[in-house]
């Protein structure tokens, strides 16, 4: 009797043991959620598009919660807009939107892998980063890969850098010559519409931005780069 008891006993302390260690992953799987939904994401930028910015292979710090929290890609409530200059990581809009189902548990790996994804030029990827050139309200045309800007109430085009303090990267002569019919709105401008940001990247022999798809929308944004570093 005594053994029996003794071996139930052993089988169910292993059954807790089992219960408490499950317990705890799904603990630290909601906090981990709660972190990089409120506070921190990292990716990882692996090729040249947006140097002299940032360069190949470094780290990304992004705040999800700069625009405002989100919860599985959907964002509860507008906190600030995203401003001329900033540097945000966005869904790319040519990601093949999965069914609810798959997609919902697509997200989840998401977090879980704490948005370590390598994100270039490739069509095919999932997220993209690129700097934010144009704003809702905004008149735009590019000319020789440069964005000429119009604000809202201004008469003059402004040349991009002179309205935003960076260091841009122009294509060689060659690579312009061979991308100028592929470009959607070269020498053609464009009204950015409310919730519409035109992106560009600060290496231009990268043709992956609203120079090809035109401008992306507010609810893409997946949050704002606050600092990078290679490791």
């Amino acid at each position: 009797m005594k053994s029996s008891t003794y071996f139930v006993s052993m089988e169910e302390r292993k059954r807790q043991r089992v219960v408490l260690r499950i317990k705890r992953f799904l603990l630290a799987l909601i906090i981990f959620n709660i972190i990089t939904m409120l506070f921190i994401r990292t990716y990882k930028i692996s090729s040249s598009i947006m140097e002299p910015s940032i360069e190949q292979d470094s780290i990304l710090l992004v705040s999800p919660v700069v625009y405002g929290p989100r919860f599985f890609g959907i964002n509860l409530f507008p906190v600030s807009s995203p401003k001329r200059g900033d540097v945000i990581v966005f869904l790319s809009p040519f990601w093949n939107k999965m069914n609810p189902v798959l997609d919902f548990f697509n997200s989840i790996i998401d977090y879980v892998s704490a948005g370590n994804l390598h994100m270039g030029e490739s069509w095919e990827g999932k997220y993209q980063v690129r700097r934010i050139i144009g704003i809702p309200g905004d008149l735009i045309y590019i000319k020789d890969n440069i964005a000429y800007i119009k604000p809202r109430d201004n008469t003059d085009f402004i040349r991009e850098d002179l309205l935003i303090n960076y260091k841009f990267k122009l294509s060689d002569n060659d690579k312009k010559l061979y991308f100028d019919d592929f470009f959607s709105y070269l020498n053609n401008s464009i009204k950015l519409q409310k919730g519409q940001y035109f992106v560009l990247s600060d290496n231009r022999n990268m043709v992956m931005d609203s120079r090809v798809y035109g401008p992306i929308s507010f609810d893409s944004i997946r949050g704002k780069i606050i600092w990078n570093f290679k490791m």
